[in-house]
């Protein structure tokens, strides 16, 4: 019995170390590490995947508006969608703030973009009653793929968040391939 209930507290420690409180989505710690086995992996077996990152572009407006409740509820109607529109072999981690990643395995830049489009579509169409005000949202993506758009997580990342700030600056709403 003693042995089950460690078994358990572990379970629960390392659930708790890897995940977020607010939106019950993968951590940033445990989307690196994620990140770092599916890469490992795609060197070895001459394998695929791309990777999005996407920043929630009104949040600031709403936690100033309505505050902090309601940002938390607008961050977790985010989480929520990545768990409507994404496949089970998909990963979907709060990387910090508003900044959400996603990693696709086994899919190319151009199937991300059709991902990053229906995030983005359905996130649009969805909404939220706070207190009487009706809230949405848009997103900014950023798509990075492996291999052309680097062969390390940083590399990949860092050109993820590129790609999402080019249509942050261009317009909201958008999502972005990197460029190499």
């Amino acid at each position: 019995m003693l042995s089950n209930d460690i078994c358990h507290a572990f379970s629960r420690i390392k659930t708790v170390a890897q995940t977020d409180e607010l939106t019950h989505l993968n951590n940033r710690r445990a989307f690196i590490d994620i990140l770092e086995k599916q890469l490992q992996q795609a060197r070895r077996g001459e394998h695929f995947f791309s990777l999005l990152l996407g920043d929630c572009d009104n949040l600031k407006i709403v936690n100033d508006q309505y505050g902090h409740e309601a940002g938390n509820l607008l961050l977790k109607l985010i989480a929520d969608n990545f768990r409507h529109c994404l496949r089970g072999c998909d990963t979907a981690a709060r990387y910090g703030g508003d900044e959400f990643t996603v990693l696709l395995a086994g899919t190319t830049a151009e199937g991300a973009e059709l991902v990053a489009k229906r995030i983005k579509e359905t996130l649009v169409a969805t909404s939220f009653n706070y207190r009487g005000n009706t809230i949405t949202t848009d997103i900014s993506i950023g798509i990075a793929s492996y291999p052309q758009d680097g062969d390390t997580v940083e590399a990949l990342l860092r050109h993820a968040d590129e790609a999402m700030y080019v249509r942050k600056r261009e317009s909201k709403n958008q999502a972005a391939v990197a460029t190499c």
